[in-house]
């Protein structure tokens, strides 16, 4: 097995042109492939606290069981893929779920989390995944 080093990867024909052989023959996008925003943020403390994240300039506390993040480098466009969820760690029973609302924009998403007894809640440590194509 060969290892390459290097600080950086350019595609020879555009910047975002590196693709990655999986499996046998199926290749992919290595730019694409990549999630653009993270964030592991903590509603527990009432106002929010950012832990880690990458890409995101602010956390916004948007109310009740809403959380905003906005972007330091905006998507292409207003459609992205988002994936993540809220725990709330004070049981089993009472997972809380999240879907993104309909304030999705280029530079910046909402999440809403709410309890399975319907009822919103800022509590425990949610993480945020987006992927989708920087501008």
């Amino acid at each position: 097995m060969s290892t390459i080093t290097v600080d950086a990867l350019k595609g020879k024909t555009t910047a975002k042109t590196v693709t990655v052989t999986v499996g046998a023959s199926a290749t992919q996008s290595l730019e694409q492939g990549l999630a653009k925003v993270y964030s592991n943020y903590d509603q527990s403390s009432g106002d929010g606290t950012l832990n880690k994240s990458l890409n995101i300039s602010s956390p916004v506390d948007d109310g009740l069981g809403k959380q905003g993040l906005n972007f330091t480098s905006s998507m292409s466009d207003a459609v992205y893929s988002v994936s993540g969820f809220n725990e709330d760690g004070v049981g089993e029973n009472d997972s809380i779920g999240m879907h993104r609302d309909t304030g999705q924009t280029k530079s910046s998403s909402q999440f809403f989390y709410l309890c399975m007894s319907g009822t919103s809640k800022n509590e425990g440590l949610s993480s945020i995944q987006i992927f989708g194509d920087l501008a």
